[in-house]
């Protein structure tokens, strides 16, 4: 088992258990940036990202995938995805899922190409099953938050960087949103910042709606602090750019 942090109520170590690659092990070095979905069925899964120690063994971006046990505090991963084109610069992939279809993945933004996870005993793949043209300031666009669903759409946020301000990279980012239907871009926003102008990294890996329709992000500044910014969807419309 990999110790990978606390939990979140109790301060309890969350145990995460290799239940498909016990023998090489070493395919969990490196990983980072975790997400959680849950699934219709009520299933919590976490995806990593593996870069930097698949980089070095010669091999492009991989997701790691596990069943979280909330009750036990328990992660038991079972899946690993490589890159479909082994490459190394696309690691922040993102999955949603339409009500009652099956689990899908955004591999990249423009164009945006969308699959789904092909998975057995043997071998774990990401298919990809379409391609949708994008505008081309979606060009350097990677995914932040898993995607929810509302009300007949899918809404993302992405993020890009830029180094024009400093030795640092920028973080600028995006709501998207996708017809849930025919998964084309539908609008999206101009890009903004969470905190100030002068911020460099923010970076978000989770994104909510809730019942009173208030867009929920939580991200970190500078690698170091953890915010939650409630924004009214009015507020989040007014941002929106058309095409």
């Amino acid at each position: 088992m990999l110790y990978i942090g606390r939990g979140a109520e109790n301060g309890d170590v969350v145990r995460v258990i290799d239940g498909r690659f016990e023998r090489v092990s070493y395919h969990f070095l490196g990983t980072e940036d975790p997400r959680l979905f849950q699934l219709d069925s009520g299933e919590i899964r976490v995806f990593w990202t593996s870069w930097e120690f698949s980089k070095y063994l010669g091999e492009g971006s991989r997701i790691i995938s596990g069943v979280l046990h909330v009750n036990t505090s328990t992660i038991y991963v079972d899946h690993l995805f490589q890159s479909p084109f082994n490459r190394f610069l696309e690691k922040n992939w993102v999955v949603f899922q339409v009500p009652g279809d099956p689990l899908r993945i955004v591999y990249e933004w423009h164009s945006l190409r969308i699959g789904t996870f092909n998975h057995s005993v043997d071998i774990d793949k990401i298919q990809l099953d379409s391609t949708i043209a994008t505008p081309l300031i979606f060009k350097h666009a990677r995914g932040s938050t898993n995607g929810c669903f509302r009300k007949g759409e899918l809404w993302f946020l992405i993020h890009s960087t830029t180094w024009h301000k400093g030795p640092g990279p920028i973080y600028y980012h995006r709501i998207a949103v996708l017809n849930a239907t025919t998964l084309d871009l539908k609008r999206y926003t101009y890009p903004f910042k969470l905190e100030s102008q002068e911020g460099s990294v923010e970076f978000s890996l989770g994104m909510t709606i809730d019942a009173k329709d208030r867009l929920s992000i939580a991200y970190s500044v500078f690698d170091s602090s953890s915010v939650i910014r409630r924004i009214p969807m009015w507020k989040v419309e007014a941002l929106m750019t058309k095409r």
